[in-house]
């Protein structure tokens, strides 16, 4: 007598396919953009897991908001359930520690012309 399996397979499942509204994304640091992970099956019953392939460069919440912390380019994917993925290219363009030192130096540039006006107008 030999080995018999019974497989069964749901067809709702079997058809699940997962996609992103965005396939590329580019974003200036501490910019956020939200994906929307689409699904194509009956079964309401999907959770998602999000992660971010360079959490130095973005990183991602559960819901696909997706922030940009510094220049370079990260994958961001989600999966659900049933092993479905999908990807999304983040590129994310200026550096926030340019953005701080430029607001540093205008900080500057104001306390000093603010010092010469004073001086000027005793």
């Amino acid at each position: 007598m030999g080995l018999f399996f019974i497989i069964s397979v749901n067809p709702a499942l079997a058809d699940t396919s997962l996609t992103l509204d965005k396939n590329k994304v580019t974003l200036q640091t501490v910019k956020t953009t939200t994906l929307n992970a689409i699904i194509e099956s009956n079964d309401v019953d999907v959770s998602f897991v999000w992660t971010s392939s360079d959490e130095d460069v973005a990183i991602v919440n559960y819901n696909g908001e997706v922030t940009a912390i510094d220049e370079g380019s990260a994958i961001i994917t989600v999966s659900n359930n049933y092993g479905a993925e999908a990807s999304c290219i983040v590129n994310v363009i200026g550096s926030a520690k340019y953005s701080y030192l430029v607001y540093m130096m205008i900080a500057v540039a104001l306390l000093i012309s603010f010092i010469i006006f004073y001086e000027n107008n005793e």
